[in-house]
């Protein structure tokens, strides 16, 4: 994964476009020598949601911290999870 400060993406921005869309490279934007976000493929960003949305069963803003959240029935099916290995 290629690393790229956040000046030099700006000067480059149409380039890094490419790279990442076209590419399929993912880089790293840093700040101070510090990373910062990450410029990904729009397909690995919605492989990840599908990923997230399979294995977490409630959003986390409904988390209450009282109530049981790890009961047998929150768990993804392994027919989900097979559903989005196939998009892998």
């Amino acid at each position: 994964m290629a690393n790229l400060s956040t000046v030099e993406a700006r000067s480059q921005f149409a380039d890094l476009i490419n790279r990442v869309a076209y590419g399929k490279e993912r880089v790293i934007l840093t700040r101070r020598g510090k990373a910062l976000v990450a410029v990904v493929p729009i397909e690995q960003i919605q492989i990840l949601d599908a990923v997230i949305r399979a294995i977490q069963p409630f959003p986390l803003s409904d988390a209450h911290p009282h109530e049981s959240q790890f009961d047998s029935e929150s768990y993804p099916l392994p027919s989900e999870v097979a559903r989005v290995q196939e998009h892998v």
